[in-house]
């Protein structure tokens, strides 16, 4: 389970999507528009995140 990432914010695609690296991994992160708006690019961000877990898919949501 993936619980909270922090690290730097490479992009953020407006309420849809955000990328974030930590580690030297690059997460991409589904998040709401009110929560991207917390996320600036190129800023330092710690994001809650949600791993859902089906059997088509492994989808990471994120959360301010």
């Amino acid at each position: 389970m993936i619980s909270i990432i922090k690290g730097r914010v490479i992009s953020n695609f407006g309420g849809k999507l955000a990328v974030l690296t930590a580690g030297g991994v690059g997460y991409e992160i589904m998040v709401s528009a009110t929560s991207a708006k917390n996320w600036l690019t190129g800023t330092e961000a710690q994001i809650l995140t949600y791993l859902a877990v089906r059997e088509g898919s492994l989808d990471l949501y994120g959360f301010a």
